[in-house]
């Protein structure tokens, strides 16, 4: 079997007719080996989609957090006390629910992440856009659009 992921769209943080007012889909891996992802597609770039990786972060103290599992102790780039207040008050979240969306699950890390990247550009969250034409992305949002009626029908909205 291929260690490649599957993907599988399970939601559309944006609006409800993304191919007009963009969207923000929560990509999921079917295999279960890939960090969920956010597929960031705008109207005002309508050939690109920004990728980002929602990776599960932890808690370091009560307002720091970390992204890596291999140096817990290591707070990220983002992470910090002061450049997560930041965020929280520009995005206006509160910082305790920024702090638990980006350690919880791939639904909530879609809007935390989704914040950073607004406020710290998409370009600091995804270096290297995914560059299609206008009519590769509207056939990627149709697929997308079918799968969120397909997923929720599944359990907690993935696959069992």
């Amino acid at each position: 079997m291929s260690n490649q992921p599957s993907w599988h769209c399970v939601a559309n943080y944006g609006d409800a007719t993304p191919e007009e007012y963009g969207g923000q889909f929560l990509m999921i891996d079917r295999r279960g080996v890939y960090d969920p992802e956010l597929w960031v597609y705008s109207e005002d770039e309508p050939n690109r989609f920004h990728c980002i990786i929602l990776e599960q972060c932890h808690k370091i103290g009560y307002t720091e957090i970390g992204d890596n599992r291999f140096h817990p102790n290591k707070v990220a780039w983002f992470g910090s006390h002061e450049k997560l207040s930041s965020v929280s008050e520009t995005m206006d979240i509160p910082l305790w629910k920024l702090i638990d969306q980006l350690c919880g699950n791939p639904y909530e890390r879609a809007h935390a992440y989704h914040a950073l990247a607004m406020y710290y550009g998409m370009c600091n969250f995804d270096h290297d856009p995914w560059i299609v034409g206008k009519k590769k992305a509207l056939k990627i949002i149709r697929i997308c659009k079918r799968q969120i009626a397909q997923a929720s029908n599944w359990p907690d909205g993935f696959p069992a």
